[in-house]
């Protein structure tokens, strides 16, 4: 099992991380046992407009303190992440990942310099996974966040984001990529948007669902 789980997790964050060349993953057709991804991003501004998860993403940060390669990883001193009513997932630790996507949710192409290029909103992006070696999980119905980061709230407090999911995409008889359709922010509703992250061919477009916050 930890082969397993050792072997998801790379493949989660081939997935999720970014590099210095254009940033049009590929989904594998197949990994070992069943496996649930649950994509979600989250951008947050305030009533004037402000990009309130730019200056996170603009540190550049890089965990890896060998490495010269962006990854969009956030940089963990500045927040805290907490899954509530989530079982069977593979990730150690909740982290967040930062993009640029377009106005109409579609992953920015990259420089060499592993800068976006074009205009933007910067988004927090979680990928969940659930699995088994031998059996199918049951469908995560709500997952609740306990999000706490003063850069993007002003405030030193745990914010609780609840998302609920539905069956969607099946790939094949062992990956599912379930749905959102609902979620709120502290008890106000957020319209999910289902964007673009991205390619598994280059006509077959691979989807996440979007909150646009406003504080």
């Amino acid at each position: 099992m930890k082969t397993l789980r050792y072997s998801i997790i790379l493949a989660v964050l081939a997935l999720t991380l970014t590099s210095c060349r254009e940033k049009e993953s590929i989904l594998p057709d197949t990994l070992p046992g069943y496996l649930d991804f649950y994509f979600l991003q989250m951008s947050f501004k305030d009533a004037d407009g402000n990009d309130l998860v730019m200056p996170l993403a603009e540190e550049y940060y890089i965990s890896d303190k060998t490495s010269v390669i962006y990854r969009g990883e956030v940089n963990p001193e500045h927040y805290s992440l907490d899954l509530i009513t989530f079982s069977g997932g593979l990730d150690e630790k909740p982290v967040f990942f930062a993009s640029k996507y377009d106005a109409q949710h579609k992953l920015l192409k990259t420089g060499q310099d592993g800068k976006y290029i074009g205009e933007g909103t910067w988004y927090l992006g979680s990928t969940l996974v659930c699995g088994s070696a031998v059996t199918r999980q049951p469908l995560q119905e709500t997952i609740k966040y306990k999000f706490k980061c003063p850069m993007v709230f002003g405030d030193d407090y745990f914010h609780e984001i609840i998302t609920w999911w539905e069956e969607d995409i099946q790939q094949g008889e062992y990956t599912r990529y379930p749905k959102c359709f609902k979620a709120t922010i502290d008890g106000k509703e957020v319209a999910p948007v289902k964007g673009l992250i991205y390619f598994k061919q280059a006509d077959s477009p691979f989807n996440a669902y979007f909150l646009d916050i406003v504080l």
